[in-house]
């Protein structure tokens, strides 16, 4: 393969293609400036001379600044409507986060990481950042930003599962090849090309839209009118024959200057953009032809990528799950289209495998298929996995929060009392029985008919009875002296509930990590396996939270416990909604629920202010 002259073609043709691209846009901004004239010669023929027919180029000679404003009137609209789509994918880092890839990570990536420092050497191009599109099952990447200093690259998750090390590093060097020869900022600037002509058809458009909504409103006025039978019958009401309103007829004339101006920019720039983006996949194309090239050239193994291209083909039921409105601005940037959407940005595989290696296109479809049977089996057997895992966690919630106790009638009776509900729940907290429940109680009944009386004093006592009842059972936790964890649900529901204190503000994660940690590491000390029972919910608030610690210490005392609980509940929503979801991780760890971790989720799930779990 004579990869300096395959790239010595492409670049030939694509700089030809872009000289086009670049005449068509010139005409369509002419063309625009041109409409404005004419919608200027329109309105001054209404406006001035009272509808008398002025010649074209006695309107020039009069007006001689009408049409050099036309003209950069049209230019202006293309301009800011182009770096409006040039500022939002201009820089690489903003085009990964318009896709929703992550960054890779140096131990999960690592591979990825070591294949594109080797092409970074290879190709003498400084090291981009790199990241991984998780979203896409296919084999896929794209290169991104304004030149060598502001480069990203993006590999496909499905690259990183399915492709082999040579095969990656092909589909690595590809990218590189974008980067060195400069295809990230022409793809920017076509793109926003394509888009400042097309500001052209949204300028035409909303001129149009208040048109449409007035059309659209006196429809539904006659409909109206019509059903109610005080609609307009002819002449009625218009204060007889010739009663039109006098100097309405250029007003109309001036309307329809203006609708028939805004469908021809509207048509213009839509022919504009369909022709743009016809010459955009044209050099598109040509540039994917240099990048192969230039990707031999920094591997020596035109095999390799080949194998890459090859593979694809059998991976075109793998889609993009997320495809956004801007999938038209970012497809050619992608190694292949295959996996994204066919679109007639990319060569075809056929066309690309037949530069690149003298063997057919089907040649290792055996080896593939191998390849993906084995792949397919992991992949069914981590879905089981998970799958046991989940019953695995759905029997613990179920053992946390049963849903088939039932209270005795003349409790329920009690606990609509704001008297005997406190005086239960202080029975409750000395550990007296309950006349109305007989035989033993369990303790989920116990947090039920705790959770009951709060609720009763909180909802229908005064706040100085609620505050009344909050000493009373501080009183009770001081004279028991150690307190166990039933205990602790109902001292930090009553602290919390009845005390009514005023809203906290809301503060970030990270701030927090220190309380949320002692939490997790005093749940985590219920259970079988403390230390991984805590990893399992680092790893899952780590995200979250930032800089969770790695390790730490259980809370001492019910105080200390209380303490960091009502400084949690200044978390966001969502922050609370994955700390109570660790815990219960960290609670179905060992595969048991015992009713110390049960009870101190319903005092955290109290305290943060979601459902308290029976």
């Amino acid at each position: 393969m004579d990869f300096y002259a395959q790239q010595e073609a492409a670049r030939r043709k694509s700089i030809w293609l872009t000289s086009v691209a670049l005449l068509f846009a010139t005409f369509v901004v002419a063309a625009t400036g041109f409409v404005f004239t004419v919608a200027a010669w329109g309105a001054c023929i209404v406006l001035k001379d009272g509808g008398r027919l002025l010649g074209y180029a006695r309107f020039m000679e009069l007006h001689p600044t009408v049409n050099p404003a036309a003209y950069l009137l049209g230019f202006v609209v293309v301009l800011f409507s182009g770096l409006w789509s040039y500022c939002r994918i201009g820089s690489g880092a903003a085009v990964m986060r318009l896709v929703g890839a992550r960054k890779a990570r140096h131990i999960e990536d690592q591979t990825l990481v070591n294949v594109v420092e080797e092409m970074s050497i290879a190709s003498g191009v400084d090291m981009p950042s790199v990241w991984v599109l998780e979203a896409d099952d296919g084999v896929n990447a794209f290169a991104a930003g304004r030149g060598e200093g502001d480069s990203a690259v993006c590999v496909s998750a499905g690259a990183l599962k399915y492709l082999v090390r040579d095969e990656l590093q092909g589909v690595v060097a590809h990218e590189f090849g974008h980067i060195l020869n400069g295809d990230m900022r022409l793809n920017t600037h076509l793109v926003a090309l394509v888009e400042g002509l097309g500001g052209i058809a949204g300028l035409g458009r909303g001129m149009l839209w208040p048109v449409r909504k007035l059309i659209a409103k006196l429809f539904r006025q006659d409909e109206d009118d019509a059903s109610s039978g005080w609609g307009w019958r002819g002449g009625g009401g218009g204060g007889g024959r010739g009663g039109g309103v006098p100097g309405c007829g250029p007003a109309i004339l001036l309307v329809g200057v203006y609708i028939i101006t805004g469908c021809a920019l509207w048509v213009l720039g839509l022919v504009g953009v369909f022709f743009a983006r016809i010459l955009q996949r044209a050099v598109s194309r040509e540039r994917e032809f240099l990048a192969d090239a230039a990707a031999v050239q920094f591997t020596r193994n035109p095999e390799g990528l080949a194998d890459a291209l090859r593979f694809t083909r059998l991976l075109k039921g793998f889609r993009w799950r997320w495809r956004e409105a801007f999938a038209a601005n970012v497809c050619h940037m992608f190694f292949v289209e295959e996996s994204w959407v066919e679109s007639g940005t990319h060569p075809s595989v056929a066309r690309r495998v037949a530069r690149l290696s003298r063997f057919p296109l089907s040649a290792n479809d055996a080896k593939f298929s191998e390849r993906l049977k084995k792949l397919n089996a992991d992949r069914q057997a981590r879905i089981a996995e998970n799958y046991e895992r989940y019953q695995r966690r759905q029997s613990v919630t179920r053992v946390l929060s049963p849903q088939s106790i039932v209270l005795p009638d003349a409790l329920n009776n009690q606990l609509t009392n704001v008297g005997k509900s406190g005086a239960i729940l202080c029975a409750l907290l000395r550990g007296e029985p309950i006349a109305e429940w007989k035989g033993p109680m369990p303790v989920a009944a116990k947090r039920l008919i705790a959770n009951r009386a709060i609720s009763t004093i909180q909802t229908w006592g005064s706040e100085a009875v609620a505050a009344a009842w909050s000493a009373k059972v501080d009183s009770v936790a001081r004279d028991k002296g150690e307190l166990s964890t039933f205990d602790l649900v109902v001292w930090c529901a009553a602290r919390r509930r009845l005390r009514r204190s005023p809203p906290r503000p809301f503060r970030r994660a990270e701030l927090l990590s220190d309380e949320a940690a002692a939490v997790v590491a005093t749940v985590a000390a219920y259970g079988a396996h403390p230390a991984a029972a805590y990893a399992l919910a680092q790893k899952r608030l780590v995200q979250m939270f930032k800089t969770f610690p790695a390790s730490a210490r259980p809370c001492e005392g019910a105080r200390e416990f209380a303490d960091a609980l009502d400084a949690l509940r200044s978390l966001f929503s969502p922050a609370k909604h994955e700390l109570l979801m660790a815990l219960r991780d960290v609670i179905a760890e060992d595969e048991v629920a015992t009713d110390d971790e049960a009870n101190c989720l319903a005092a955290i799930a109290d305290a943060l202010g979601a459902a308290w779990p029976a």
